[in-house]
Order: structure tokens, then sequence, then C-alpha cells
């Protein structure tokens, strides 16, 4: 595997609101070829905590950035942990992010523990 040491990638951490006003001339940097937009952050940034996609403050955030990438052939990242449904998933895919991750280690441990609570309770009632 020859270079496999000796390359880098910088996936800039879009998670706040400022980069993402500024993001058309961000999208301009030379070397700056994917940028990740970290959804509960940013959420809490714009002032809707807990919010996915789906929200309006959140969804123009995301809008611009897709734009601008596509204007600038950059590609879009981000990950939809805190919405673990696969139309979510393929929403967000067809809207424009080229790479998406499922979720961190937290989110898929959560998703497991509601998941066995709902197992549970429902033993309970029965």
């Amino acid at each position: 595997m020859r270079g496999g040491r000796t390359a880098v990638m910088v996936i800039p951490l879009l998670e706040d609101k400022a980069p993402i006003e500024e993001f058309d001339e961000l999208a301009t940097v030379p070397g700056l070829d994917v940028f990740f937009v970290g959804p509960t952050d940013l959420a809490i940034s714009l002032g809707v905590l807990g919010a996915t996609f789906d929200d309006p403050i959140l969804d123009a955030a995301l809008d611009k950035v897709i734009g601008a990438s596509r204007r600038h052939g950059k590609y879009v990242m981000t990950m939809i942990g805190n919405c673990l449904d696969p139309d979510y998933g393929r929403a967000v895919a067809r809207r424009g992010v080229q790479l998406i991750v499922l979720g961190t280690d937290g989110h898929l441990f959560l998703d497991a523990c509601r998941r066995m609570n709902v197992v549970k309770d429902a033993k309970r009632e029965a």
C-alpha cells in the first residue's frame, strides 16, 4: 500500500451556524473535498435541539451546504444516528448527501436500549 501512510484527508466538521452562513466561501478552499454536517450539534447551534433534517431550520442549513458543494464539486457527509430509519436515510441521500454515517456507538447503544425496553414493556403487559 504505497502512499497509504502519507495521504491525508481533511474533513471539516460543520456543527455551528457560523460556517454554514459562510459555507459558499468555505467550499472554495483547495484540498477540502468533503464536508461533514454534524446534525446534533448544528441543531443546538441553530436553536432546534433534537431536530432532524425534517426540521425547516436544519433542512435549510443542509440545503445550503449541498447547493454550494455541488457548485464547487465537493462532497457532503452527515450522520443519521438521531433518526435510524431507512426511509429517512434514503431521503437524506436523495437530497444530495453522498456519504452517510449511520450513527456513533452511543446512538447505536441508545437505540438498542430503547428496543430492549419495548420488548420488556410488552412482556409486562402480556
